[in-house]
């Protein structure tokens, strides 16, 4: 999970229900974002980046095309999750010190 972080390549990420996020690229000139207008992300592009929230629960993608559509650049996928479940760091558990057999 990151706080503060500055990622080059993503395909696929959660992130939970009512965050806000930009997607920034590093084009050179305007591209089209494509999402079919689904209720899973609400998305505002000017070409360069995005600014997006996470709406309902579920998965949407996010392709990057050239203008006009034709070209495919990138495919993102995002699930949009109730809450991100981190793995468990210390499983609470505890023994008494070994006894070595006679």
């Amino acid at each position: 999970m990151l706080t503060n972080a500055y990622v080059v390549d993503i395909t696929n990420f959660k992130v939970v229900k009512g965050q806000k996020f930009s997607l920034i690229t590093d084009l050179t000139e305007p591209k089209e974002f494509f999402s079919n207008k689904d209720a899973v992300l609400s998305i505002d592009d000017n070409g360069m980046t995005a600014e997006v929230e996470a709406t309902d629960l579920g998965k949407s993608m996010i392709i990057i095309l050239e203008p006009g559509g034709l070209t495919m650049l990138k495919t993102i996928t995002i699930e949009v999750v109730d809450a991100i479940v981190l793995p468990a760091t210390n499983l609470g558990v505890s023994a008494d010190p070994a006894i070595p057999k006679s």
